[in-house]
């Protein structure tokens, strides 16, 4: 058997004559071997995780890691000893013991025992309420991380057992279309690179219909997610770095790492190079993303200006068409005497760093997911069509800071659409079920594992203005500059919080700006 990932490899082949099983393995996908002890299935043998640091696995590849570092082994089977097989996603959702036991009640169907492991993977992986393999992996590397984590699922499951001969005609003709396949995929990924080169052409005095923007972000969030052949990555990922300027020094992987568009788009920085200004400092706001500032200043007449000429209801972005006669006193009544509310409109497209962290450390109380349209959020778009923004699906996130209040939303854009939020995996945008634009999914945060001094001093704050009685911390903690999740294409962020009056912003509309870089100075 042979089974090659994108990203990492492992070959396990058996002798025909004898009961030998070898392998070679490098990086997180990989095998265990199961042999049935007293009826119970019990691990004999089993491939080690190979990374370089937290979720960064070896890789094979032309300028991959050397394949002499990977790990070659060879062990004697016996007769009805099981190997399962599988990538990451597999691995990272579920225990082992748990893998066994599923397949010790389908071992007269190893093709249904596979399709059960890899559903059961499926399901841990959209939840946010078990301790997966992953979150104690990222707790151990002092990342924060709650419940399963939702990634490519391949499961083999294999039985040694007494045979005539090995079926090498049959996986020879299996392996004969497997050029065609890999044209046809080629020939998809290249529209759907020039598809999104195009999209940054999209004149700006053309008008979506709003239905329509969905399906189509749907569509391309699948041919993004398609796996882009070896042989072409660094051409496809070149070309688009070219295309829109993309720096290619600053990304942690090589390009040839990234199995579609989608991985790429949500790529991982090199460490150290997006630093925390004043990262002690709660005090002061960091930028949550790499972004365009499109606007900036205090809210005047209980609204926000976009782009010039064009102003938003605050309570309508934040919370819908149902709250737009919703005053900035009425969202946000810890203002009073010496504070005022600012804004701040920032814009990330294709070519920024796609993942998002929090601008302080903040302890966030509710969520609102506003369902919406995608239409695009260009700034020479939204200049020509004042309703894009608040018509856009967007889930806003409400806490409170050192200085205050703070409420940051987060808008969908076309071409794929999604968001997603490490602590907070039930939302779901741009969900292919029927509803109704602009109803409001809302939820109240009930707790903050892990939280300590700084979370109970915020929530003191909050139940000054809130009122509530109890004394136990509830909310989603998140420390300033901690990653809190990504879009799977560019989008924008809108930041609306209190601060003292008076206050000045560090940069100027138009300007762009990095993760952690200042919002403002550190207050006198």
């Amino acid at each position: 058997m042979c089974w090659v990932l994108s990203r990492t490899c492992t070959l396990v082949y058996v002798e025909c004559k004898g009961e030998t099983v070898g392998s070679l393995h490098i990086g997180d996908s990989g095998y265990v071997v199961l042999r049935n002890v007293s009826n119970n299935l019990e691990v004999v043998e089993k491939s080690k995780d190979m990374l370089h640091s937290f979720n960064f696995p070896y890789q094979v590849g032309t300028h991959g890691d050397n394949p002499y570092s990977a790990e070659v082994k060879r062990l004697d089977l016996s007769l009805n000893d099981t190997i399962v097989l599988a990538s990451d996603g597999l691995w990272d959702n579920l225990e082992i013991d748990e893998v066994a036991s599923i397949v010790k009640d389908e071992l007269a169907d190893l093709n249904r025992a596979a399709e059960k492991v890899a559903a059961r993977a499926q399901e841990v992986g959209m939840r946010s309420d078990v301790d997966t393999p992953f979150a104690k992996k990222a707790r151990k590397s002092g990342k924060r991380w709650h419940g399963g984590k939702l990634d490519d699922i391949t499961v083999i499951v294999a039985k040694v057992s007494k045979s005539s001969k090995a079926p090498i005609e049959e996986a020879s003709e299996e392996l004969k279309g497997s050029y065609l396949w890999r044209w046809l995929l080629a020939l998809l990924c290249g529209v759907a690179a020039f598809g999104l080169y195009l999209k940054s052409q999209v004149p700006a005095n053309m008008t979506f219909r709003g239905w329509i923007t969905r399906p189509l972000s749907r569509l391309a969030g699948y041919i993004a997610g398609i796996p882009i052949p070896y042989c072409m990555r660094n051409t496809c990922y070149a070309f688009f770095c070219k295309a829109y300027n993309v720096n290619t020094d600053e990304i942690k992987q090589p390009l040839h790492s990234f199995c579609c568009m989608k991985d790429f788009f949500t790529r991982e920085l090199k460490p150290n190079l997006r630093p925390i200004s004043q990262s002690a400092n709660n005090s002061v706001l960091c930028s949550p993303a790499d972004s365009t500032v499109l606007s900036c200043g205090e809210v005047a007449n209980d609204a926000i200006g976009c782009v010039k000429g064009h102003t938003y209801s605050l309570g309508e972005l934040i919370y819908g068409k149902e709250c737009s006669q919703m005053g900035a006193a009425e969202l946000f009544p810890s203002l009073g005497e010496g504070k005022a509310l600012y804004y701040a409109v920032l814009y990330l497209s294709p070519a920024d760093f796609h993942r998002y962290c929090s601008p302080t450390a903040m302890l966030l109380k509710s969520r609102c997911h506003v369902i919406g349209y995608l239409n695009p959020v260009k700034p020479e778009y939204l200049q020509k069509n004042k309703a894009g923004l608040k018509e856009n699906e967007r889930v806003s996130m409400r806490g409170q800071w050192e200085q205050g209040e703070i409420t940051m939303t987060f808008v969908g854009a076309l071409n794929i659409g999604s968001m997603e939020f490490y602590f907070d995996r039930e939302v779901t945008s741009n969900s292919p079920q029927p509803q109704k634009a602009d109803c409001s999914l809302r939820k109240q945060y009930r707790d903050s594992p892990g939280a300590g001094e700084a979370a109970a001093r915020l929530e003191k704050s909050w139940r000054k203005v809130h009122g509530g009685g109890s004394e136990k911390v509830e909310g989603v903690f998140v420390e300033k500059g901690e990653e809190m999740g990504k879009f799977n294409f560019g989008s924008t962020i809108v930041l609306v919080f209190s601060a003292p009056k008076g206050l000045r912003f560090a940069f100027e509309e138009r300007e762009h700006v990095l993760v952690g870089q200042s919002i403002f100075p550190a207050p006198k």
